[in-house]
């Protein structure tokens, strides 16, 4: 993909327009070396119950980082415990 000076366009383009340039190269190069990649489908049980007790379990570390009292301590343990069950459950259940 070199490109000589000369053959290059003269065209004044914003940063972003050869950013753009840039990158489109990049992954195309990319492609034709290592081929692509098939998106993973959206595991359907992942849902809100998921989300929310993986939230409140991310909200507690925070916390815990912060503050490491044997309270926060406890209380993350919690949390990570029952956001493991809750995904676990339902990862079982489909």
């Amino acid at each position: 993909m070199k490109i000589k000076l000369e053959e290059a366009p003269q065209t004044r383009q914003t940063v972003d327009e050869e950013w753009e340039m840039i990158q489109t190269d990049m992954i195309k190069v990319a492609e034709q070396c290592l081929g692509s990649k098939e998106q993973r489908r959206k595991e359907e049980w992942f849902d809100i119950d998921c989300e929310q007790a993986l939230m409140e379990r991310n909200k507690a570390k925070m916390e815990l980082d912060r503050n490491r009292a044997q309270e926060n301590i406890q209380i993350y343990n919690e949390k990570r415990k029952l956001a493991k069950k809750i995904c676990r459950n339902k990862k079982d259940d489909n």
